[in-house]
């Protein structure tokens, strides 16, 4: 582990977003790897359903794709992606393959949940002028 990357930990590894979750008060989309190597996924996606029901957000939607990494791309292994060749191999890959290299159904979420909202200044069928 980098010496960046260690106080990275050591200054997040108590991190508690519980309170920050509660207080919001806009949509929220939190999407999460099943193979993530930086949070439990599992338990992180059950608390932000969780919290996000408590709080004031208008609509929200938790997702958890499996075979996706902290950064959503699709693998096959829990593994840091910080680390040196991982990431380069990671920017080969945006950078030079075809097609999609997120989880399977990330992209699909994602426009799926951009169609639910109309574009700014387009007024809904039931707003009055």
């Amino acid at each position: 582990m980098s010496e960046a990357f260690w106080g990275f930990v050591k200054r997040n590894w108590r991190a508690d977003v519980r309170t920050d979750l509660q207080a919001l008060h806009v949509l929220m989309l939190a999407l999460f790897g099943s193979h993530d190597a930086y949070v439990d996924p599992e338990s992180s996606a059950d608390a932000y359903r969780q919290l996000l029901g408590l709080s004031a957000v208008p609509f929200f939607e938790v997702r958890l794709f499996n075979h996706g990494d902290h950064g959503l791309i699709k693998t096959e292994q829990i593994k840091p992606a910080h680390q040196s060749a991982v990431a380069w191999l990671t920017l080969l890959k945006i950078w030079f393959l075809e097609g999609d290299i997120s989880a399977d159904g990330v992209l699909d979420s994602l426009a799926n949940w951009l169609d639910k909202f109309p574009e700014p200044g387009i007024k809904l069928a039931h707003e009055d002028d």
